[in-house]
């Protein structure tokens, strides 16, 4: 993947960042891999893995918008969105997206959050013609669970 500008200059001090703070030999490598990758403007596939928790990290934390504002965030996610770990939660969204478009018309009737597990929550929706679940987590949206009136 070809990285410049802006996303590159900021991968880069990230990942000289996480690498300050790493001391095991073991887990610097695919960081050190990564740098290189930043460094020659071409992260390669092996490197995507690091590069995918590395952003997640940020993006969860809020890190990467605190330090380069909602700007620099949003280049970031765009890069996020284009590893394989990225690419797969816009996948899921999308396709929960183009499911959810069938409840055009009908009058949602009830709306729930629940937590099922941590880092997993679940979305009910009761229409006049039907129940559907949601499971949502951070690796995407998924539709559980689709029940029709007849």
């Amino acid at each position: 993947m070809e990285i410049g500008g802006l996303e590159q200059e900021l991968l880069i001090e990230e990942t000289k960042a996480l690498l300050g703070q790493l001391t095991d030999p073991a887990r610097r490598g695919p960081y050190e891999a990564l740098l290189d990758g930043l460094q020659a403007g071409d992260v390669p596939e092996t490197t995507l893995e690091p590069l995918a928790t590395l952003l997640e990290m940020g993006l969860q934390t809020g890190r990467l918008k605190r330090r380069y504002t909602a700007e620099g965030e949003q280049a970031l996610l765009r890069i996020y969105h284009k590893t394989p770990r990225g690419a797969a939660v816009v996948k899921s969204t999308n396709e929960t997206n183009r499911a959810l478009e069938a409840l055009a018309g009908q009058v949602v009737q009830s709306i729930a959050f629940s937590a099922r597990s941590p880092g997993v929550y679940g979305l009910t929706l009761e229409t006049d013609q039907g129940h559907f679940s949601l499971r949502i987590q951070r690796e995407g949206v998924w539709l559980d669970n689709v029940e029709i009136d007849m």
